[in-house]
């Protein structure tokens, strides 16, 4: 062992580590004010709301009870509205979606009829479910939630009565948006599933069908084009879904008549046109659908209009488009195409 390593036969001691050391007193210095902090925020914080956390229902109202709404996103400057037209069955959806391109100065308006989506979100607002409420907020937990800066307003006519909720930001990893409710004060989460339908009205809420009543109710049509008529007989196949047509005191099928109201049947929306001017358009003919105890369950009128562009392009109006409507031009124009095999 070297000398260095003893001095009178004892270890030499190890030597200090460098740096500070706290003195005692400081150390308990710095403990009792972090003590201090934390009871103060005891002291302070508010109350446990004893709802929070849990799903609840916003409000109770009937479908029926709800007669509009406006949904406004801030963040784009895209306002949708809906309202509820009609009563009884009857009764049905009417909507608008205003979009401001950003070197617009006006917005361009889109309009539309209710489907199933927008029966769905109807549904939905009657009484909003909502998976988890967080009570009432403090001021300082506004910005939090995104709620300083909302990304959009929904507003919901409940018969006299305006429910307001402002939207903030997403629930992380979820997709649903936290929202307060101004008439309580208190925060709840919208699931997606409703965003979803107020965010993309034309794809999740558009009636696309031209009719909604069932193919086999119907017994005759008739069919007019011009100074021309055509009543049909429909009778139910030996195959699921098919339809044999027949004049009447006849059993021959007409297979050139089932081809042309087959095509008929797959005419659907692709636009809604309210504002159409109806001075500038000519009738092409009219299917007028009815039911065994000859009550007229539905009709499809074709029109032609003369487009921007000079083109001549085909329009229609059902009991269930209640506005004249548009289709891909391929889809009328075959049907139009028809006409000729059938008179």
């Amino acid at each position: 062992m070297s000398d260095s390593a003893m001095i009178g036969g004892a270890t030499s001691p190890a030597p200090r580590s460098r740096g500070f050391r706290l003195s005692e007193p400081v150390v308990w210095g710095v403990l009792l004010i972090a003590a201090l902090g934390f009871a103060y925020q005891t002291w302070t914080r508010k109350p446990p709301d004893p709802a929070a956390g849990r799903s609840v229902t916003l409000w109770n109202a009937t479908p029926e009870e709800v007669t509009q709404l406006v949904f406004e996103v801030l963040t784009t400057g895209t306002t949708v509205e809906i309202e509820r037209r009609g009563e009884g069955n009857d009764a049905y959806l009417w909507g608008m979606m205003a979009q401001t391109a950003p070197d617009a100065t006006t917005p361009d308006t889109t309009y539309f009829v209710g489907g199933v989506g927008g029966q769905r979100l109807w549904e939905m607002l009657a009484a909003p479910q909502s998976p988890r409420e967080l009570g009432v907020l403090g001021e300082n937990e506004y910005d939090w939630y995104g709620l300083n800066e909302p990304f959009a307003r929904l507003s919901i006519r409940i018969g006299s009565e305006t429910r307001l909720l402002q939207l903030g930001s997403e629930v992380y990893g979820a997709g649903n948006r936290y929202a307060l409710d101004t008439t309580t004060g208190r925060l709840y989460v919208l699931p997606y599933n409703m965003l979803m339908l107020l965010v993309d009205p034309l794809n999740q809420l558009q009636e696309r069908r031209v009719h909604t009543f069932d193919p086999n109710v119907v017994a005759w049509v008739t069919v007019r084009a011009g100074d021309t008529e055509r009543t049909m007989n429909r009778s139910v196949g030996q195959l699921a879904g098919e339809a044999i047509w027949t004049s009447p005191g006849s059993s021959e099928p007409d297979l050139a008549f089932g081809d042309f109201i087959d095509r008929a049947s797959r005419i659907w929306v692709e636009r809604y046109l309210p504002n159409l001017d109806l001075t500038t358009v000519e009738p092409v003919m009219s299917i007028e659908y009815f039911a065994a105890d000859s009550a007229m369950i539905g009709y499809l009128d074709v029109v032609s209009h003369t487009a921007e562009d000079g083109s001549t392009e085909y329009l229609f109006h059902s009991e269930q488009t209640r506005v004249p409507a548009g289709s891909y031009a391929s889809i009328v124009e075959d049907v139009v195409r028809e006409l000729e095999e059938i008179f």
